[in-house]
């Protein structure tokens, strides 16, 4: 009983504040410029299967566009045994051994996807410190690109300890429909029987687990990795069909605008905020761009990274004067 009382503070803490983060952002989005952005819905799924869950622009550079596929796909395959572990927190004995085979593919995946997470892991570690790609290379990032992979690896670790130690705990029988042929061998490799040693050890990865997820998804709002949340809506409204590559006319006619073009954040459409949070700041816009690769101090990167930081110091500004007004 005491777990699940700890258990439930923490979770009701750490969503709390997820929420109040996602809450101030979608506020600061809403202070953009009204934006037609909810026609042609099917073209718009179609959109979010291709890019954000096929990964084709990303693919277009197999290296960068391989190491995110295998962690995108990881973590959303890793989604259930975070469900699962969730609801443990209330339900202890709570299984999802009752989707049978179902089961069996999911246990099967997460084992071959959580070997194929920590490679990219090390691979994206040896690329941004030891390889130093220039694109990556930005001063400021670094330490924020750390946090993120470290947290991946200690998700990924975290979760085979519980698959290890739990086989183990089981005498080394997995449970029906249960399959996870590498934490059944790590687990044969590193113990020799279960113990009250090994229990503990479960119950310290289970917390482990958890509380790494949860500090993961409440530093997401602060970092420039924020795209987990954003990248699939942000994809859903982007322009499509004739509009795709199309500029915004102005009309310099009419005499009733006092605005030409954007002075600031709020003269920006709320897709075009929502854009700034949404860059990962990778830096591949301004490695293709051409002005940039003739030596011109042009960045596609800054200014997008711009609006974000510009969005981040005056919408709270702007909010708080809305709310003395009232």
């Amino acid at each position: 009983m005491m777990k699940q009382i700890i258990f439930s503070i923490v979770f009701f803490s750490a969503f709390g504040f997820l929420f109040y983060n996602l809450k101030r952002i979608l506020s600061y989005i809403k202070l953009g410029q009204p934006e037609g952005r909810f026609n042609n819905p099917a073209e718009r799924i179609k959109n979010v299967l291709k890019i954000a869950f096929g990964q084709s622009k990303l693919l277009r550079e197999p290296v960068a566009g391989i190491i995110h596929f295998l962690i995108f796909w990881g973590f959303m395959l890793f989604l259930l045994a975070v469900i699962e572990a969730i609801i443990q927190g209330f339900f202890p004995h709570f299984s999802l051994h009752f989707l049978g085979s179902v089961f069996t593919a999911i246990t099967l995946v997460q084992d071959i996807f959580g070997l194929l997470v920590m490679g990219s892991v090390l691979w994206a570690l040896y690329r941004r410190f030891i390889q130093r790609v220039p694109r990556l290379d930005v001063k400021g990032h670094n330490l924020d690109a750390a946090i993120i992979l470290l947290l991946i690896l200690g998700v990924v670790l975290s979760m085979f300890g519980q698959n290890i130690t739990h086989i183990a705990n089981s005498n080394f029988i997995m449970a029906d429909y249960e399959v996870r042929p590498i934490s059944y061998y790590l687990s044969g490799l590193l113990i020799n029987s279960g113990s009250e040693t090994t229990r503990d050890l479960y119950e310290v990865f289970w917390w482990i687990h958890i509380l790494i997820i949860f500090a993961f998804m409440n530093f997401l709002p602060y970092s420039k990795h924020f795209h987990v949340f954003t990248s699939i809506p942000n994809v859903y409204f982007s322009k499509i069909g004739d509009d795709k590559y199309a500029l915004k006319k102005l009309n310099l006619e009419d005499e009733n605008l006092t605005q030409y073009g954007a002075a600031d954040f709020e003269h920006l459409s709320w897709k075009q905020i929502l854009d700034g949070f949404s860059c990962t700041e990778c830096g591949r816009c301004t490695a293709a761009c051409p002005a940039a690769a003739t030596g011109k101090k042009l960045s596609p990167r800054e200014i997008i990274v711009n609006i974000r930081h510009r969005t981040e110091d005056k919408a709270p500004l702007m909010l708080a004067k809305v709310g003395d007004d009232n």
